[in-house]
């Protein structure tokens, strides 16, 4: 889950947005630290053999189809995403930068704990 201004933000809706783009052959979503928002969707995309595509029309194509929000901001183009022998996305090796925390501003107010559950004994 991405989380983008204090908005949950689900990165396998857009990732089924963009895979049916024809020139998409594989695509993977991630946050990525944004020193404004907490984390900005950034979509990796491996077009198709023979496909092209820009920046800004995938943005576009997922502006058509999802609430602005949840639209990349950023479109990676790579070679090839890397995957796990089960054939799910390895999409923590997919970002060239580490991963930032959270700033404090994006992680809400501290919370107490809960007091103990006491249960009448029997």
């Amino acid at each position: 889950m991405i989380i983008s201004g204090g908005v949950n933000i689900y990165p396998r809706e857009i990732e089924d947005v963009l895979v049916i783009h024809p020139a998409i052959d594989d695509v993977a979503v991630l946050g990525t630290p944004d020193p404004d928002m907490g984390e900005k969707v950034t979509a990796f995309v491996q077009l198709a053999p023979g496909g092209s595509a820009t920046e800004a029309e995938l943005i576009d194509w997922c502006r058509a189809r999802l609430s602005h929000f949840k639209c990349p901001r950023e479109v990676r183009f790579v070679e090839s995403l890397p995957r796990l022998p089960t054939g799910s996305s390895s999409s923590a090796s997919s970002s060239d930068q580490p991963v930032a925390p959270r700033p404090a501003s994006c992680a809400g107010p501290a919370r107490r704990p809960s007091p103990p559950v006491r249960r009448p004994r029997p």
